[in-house]
């Protein structure tokens, strides 16, 4: 966690990017920021009106009293309304500005997630999303409210100093001070409300990793200990919330205090004032009033502010999602208008951070062929489907893709016509057709059935034909499907895409010899005319692929026909037996 003890100087930066995002839009910009202005002109020129307004009252000029009245109402009316417009302009700013920041980061986070090897939970990820459009949106339109008021305060200031310079010194020393002695609570407010968010953060991902995995888990996995470690967060956010209200209550009746004296100093020297006649009774309600009318800006601008920056490390971690996106391919970047035909490796390395998890694979893979993986535990076969994913940044990779270097090709291309199909796959909670229509949304349910029958899938839809087929609900409030079921069912998800390279990750463990060779039938079917490539449980599945790349040490130690396995000596895996079919 950052130090809190100090405004993070990621707030300032989270809100400059806000602002830049903003700047995209200078029509509507513009039109805002001169409402601002006509706020603050209307909201000083109502209190000289009001001044005029009590100097005709005192002196019972009545008849010029109607006129001066009418139009310091309708004066206060237009600020009102300028103020309201200026708004709504927020409003749109934070629909508009606030759902594209987030549309950004999820796309980074789709793009990440796919080959992550340490992924966020969906649960995580939708409160993350979730979390951030309501702070973009919340510092947006705090940071437009303090715009407002600042600009309402600095007109209000300027009255003051038209109607008397002196008794406006005193009202600008008073909120200097004001502002000088309450900073400190306004920093504990803001520091305060940051630990309630990351602490609200921090028991909703510590409560779906525990849901996460109860499903695989004794019941009383969730004893005291698990219950006591999300307490810790709980209490951690009620605390930082308890603590922000408090500093904005001793903020206000230091701001009141403040206000009181600089109003007592006022009527003093102005009693002064009225004695030698520079100034008038109507002058100096006037400016106790207008004084009044400062203190209160100055209270609503600090209070925007600090609800500006108290999201700024959040807002600031969503454009570093953007930012940590894989480096983007220079701008003559190679586009890929065909399919993909072959995949090569040359001394390619796969590494996390010192971690090196493969080293130094050679191999080829052409369109038409349908490669087997095998090797012991711990080989790299796992991390070799990674590799060949291009997509994740957490490499050393001299890699090309139809002959054209893969560091030259633009990321989307890739990733819209790559598949990685890994273990456990992504369940929603939906029907079956919502969890398959992840991969094609715009898939009728012909297609969806097609793409279940080649994944060996078919029997099971007949029997949850009762639960009502495609549209049987899956989750927690429906169906429950065996480990064998989602692997076949994340199998047809990948096949609906229909992909110019197939990587399978761990499908085939678990499956009954039935639906094994049902599966690999498909995939063979499926390689005419593209490229597949599957980890093998077993050294008998072998017969079913055109080459076989034999893993064993982080390596690529033979790429061979099936038939020459025999002749290759590396430890073959033992029989890993079935988890459930």
């Amino acid at each position: 966690m950052n130090d809190l003890r100090q405004p993070s100087p990621k707030q300032a930066s989270a809100l400059v990017s806000l602002w830049r995002q903003a700047a995209r839009q200078p029509a509507r910009l513009a039109l805002c920021l001169v409402l601002m202005l006509l706020a603050g002109v209307l909201t000083s020129g109502r209190f000289l009106l009001m001044d005029q307004l009590l100097r005709l009252g005192f002196e019972q000029h009545l008849a010029r009293v109607l006129p001066f009245f009418a139009a310091t109402i309708a004066c206060w009316l237009l600020a009102q309304f300028a103020g309201y417009v200026s708004a709504t302009m927020g409003l749109q700013f934070e629909r508009s500005i606030g759902v594209e920041v987030v549309e950004r980061a999820l796309h980074s986070m789709v793009r990440r997630q796919s080959t992550s090897l340490r992924p966020l939970g969906p649960n995580q990820a939708v409160h993350y999303l979730r979390t951030g459009l309501k702070t973009v949106g919340q510092s947006l339109r705090a940071a437009l409210a303090t715009l407002t008021q600042g600009v309402v305060l600095v007109f209000s200031l300027m009255a003051a100093f038209w109607l008397n310079p002196l008794l406006a010194g005193i009202t600008t020393a008073g909120v200097a001070l004001a502002v000088i002695v309450t900073r400190r609570h306004w920093v504990a407010q803001r520091r305060a409300t940051t630990e309630a968010l990351l602490g609200e953060r921090e028991f909703h991902s510590r409560l779906s990793r525990l849901l996460e995995a109860l499903p695989q888990l004794k019941i009383y996995a969730a004893g005291p200990e698990q219950l006591d470690f999300l307490a810790q967060s709980m209490y951690r956010q009620k605390r930082g919330e308890q603590r922000a209200l408090l500093a904005q209550r001793r903020a206000g009746i230091e701001t009141r205090l403040f206000a009181s004296l600089a109003g007592l100093a006022s009527i003093g020297v102005g009693g002064m004032l009225l004695t030698t006649g520079e100034i008038s009774i109507a002058g100096i309600t006037s400016l106790l009033i207008l004084q009044q009318s400062i203190f209160m800006n100055l209270k609503q601008v600090v209070s925007s502010w600090g609800l500006a920056g108290k999201s700024g490390d959040f807002i600031e971690e969503l454009f570093q999602f953007q930012q940590s996106e894989p480096q983007h391919p220079p701008a003559d970047a190679t586009p890929l208008a065909e399919p993909i035909r072959s995949i090569r490796c040359e001394r390619a390395s796969f590494s996390v951070g010192q971690i090196e998890l493969l080293s130094e694979v050679d191999c080829r893979l052409v369109s038409g062929k349908m490669y087997g993986v095998v090797g012991p535990a711990g080989s790299g076969k796992s991390m070799l489907l990674h590799l060949l994913s291009v997509s994740s940044p957490v490499r050393r990779r001299e890699l090309w893709i139809n002959e054209i270097d893969s560091r030259d090709l633009l990321i989307g291309d890739l990733a819209d016509r790559i598949a990685l199909v890994t273990w456990p796959p992504l369940m929603v909670e939906g029907t079956l057709a919502d969890n398959l229509r992840i991969a094609l949304p715009q898939a009728t349910d012909d297609e969806l059935t097609a793409a279940l029958s080649r994944a060996a899938f078919a029997d099971d839809l007949q029997q949850l034909a009762t639960a009502g087929g495609l549209q049987a609900p899956l989750g927690c409030q429906g169906i429950r499907l065996s480990v064998g079921q989602m692997q076949r069912l994340a199998l047809a998800r990948a096949l609906l895409r229909q992909p110019d390279v197939l990587l399978i990750d761990d499908m085939l463990t678990g499956l009954d010899p039935e639906s094994a060779r049902h599966v690999l039938s498909s995939l063979r079917h499926y390689a005419a005319g593209r490229l597949v490539v599957v980890v093998l449980p077993q050294e008998a599945h072998a017969d079913w692929c055109d080459e076989v790349l034999v893993m064993e040490n982080s390596r690529v130690v033979a790429q061979v026909a099936p038939n020459k396995l025999s002749t290759i000596e590396w430890t073959a895996p033992a029989d890993p037996g079935q988890r459930a079919a």
